[in-house]
């Protein structure tokens, strides 16, 4: 093997190796309305409340997990956040998403025997953007 031939397998190993890493600090973020104010979403019993917040920390690579509910994108926010310049007329108000980022939605969530059932006909989650 020649020296690009060295070169070629180090720089693969690299690639390798730094893909991951990247995998290995992926994470799984929980989100339920129903859950107690003030979660991290680091599991069901601790989810976040509102979709936003937990697409705000998440990273490429991440999932967020989604519990039946309906879920806007302005919840959570101050109340002057959500509204236009005259402070009466809606702003617009949409999900930030991220590139690499899952949404999966149809958890049963918090107070299930197993919040992590999963069925999208019977346990439905509704993002309803508004403009």
């Amino acid at each position: 093997m020649g020296t690009s031939g060295k070169f070629t397998m180090g720089a693969a190993i690299c690639a390798l190796i730094a893909g991951l890493s990247v995998t290995a600090a992926a994470k799984i973020v929980y989100v339920d309305d129903d859950a107690k104010q003030g979660g991290s979403g680091s599991s069901w019993a601790n989810a976040f409340n509102y979709l936003q917040t937990a697409l705000t920390g998440a990273n490429a690579g991440d999932e967020v997990r989604v519990a039946q509910g309906l879920y806007r994108p302005d919840q959570g926010l101050p109340a002057m956040a959500t509204r236009g310049r005259s402070g009466s007329t809606p702003a617009v108000a949409i999900f930030q998403l991220k590139n690499g980022v899952a949404i999966l939605g149809g958890f049963a969530g918090v107070g299930a025997e197993d919040p992590n059932a999963r069925d999208t006909q019977r346990y439905e989650t509704v993002l309803l953007n508004f403009a």
